[in-house]
């Protein structure tokens, strides 16, 4: 009884075997894939379950920490591009200073590994200045801010400073405003 059952496993499984090419005709060579298969992930937190990404450099130190409500990226994990709604990024610099940025969206990209917060950002840093403007761009590399759009910084003992673009480095110690 246990071999008839062992040659109808064998029997099934040749039957659903691909068929071989007849011979003489030369089987598909299998073609390269460029990338990876693109992904779509939707997630959706809450006020006290956020959605929570956190980025180290190689030395296993934090550069930043995000937290949102929403997310929804397409495309394969090296190279997507990640939209977040209500969003809270922490930045920490290589000196340890860091920066506390909120904004209502935030796109992700993994290819230059840049953050842009759209929609009124609001940034402030531990010794109390603190930034506004309309868009606010992080680039990894350099660790720097580029924001634009009504910008105003204001600090202690009353700094209050305007423009249309502002250039500055996490601490907001270094900025420059046009």
């Amino acid at each position: 009884m246990k071999r008839r059952s062992l040659l109808l496993v064998v029997l099934a499984l040749a039957a659903c075997s691909s068929p071989q090419p007849p011979r003489g005709v030369p089987s598909p060579s299998p073609t390269h894939s460029p990338g990876l298969p693109s992904l779509t992930v939707r997630a959706v937190g809450s006020a006290k379950r956020p959605i929570r990404i956190v980025q180290t450099r190689r030395n296993n130190t934090r550069e930043y920490e995000l937290l949102a409500r929403t997310i929804h990226s397409l495309g394969a994990a090296s190279d997507a591009r990640v939209g977040l709604t209500d969003v809270r990024v922490t930045f920490t610099a290589r000196d340890g200073s860091t920066l506390v940025a909120r904004s209502p969206r935030a796109i992700v990209d993994e290819r230059d590994g840049s953050i842009e917060m759209t929609g009124g950002v609001r940034a402030e840093n531990k010794a109390g200045v603190r930034l506004t403007c309309q868009s606010l761009t992080y680039r990894r590399g350099a660790q720097s801010l580029h924001g634009s759009g009504d910008v105003h910084l204001y600090g202690e003992r009353g700094m209050n400073a305007a423009g249309r673009t502002v250039d500055a480095d996490i601490a907001l110690s270094k900025v420059r405003i046009e």
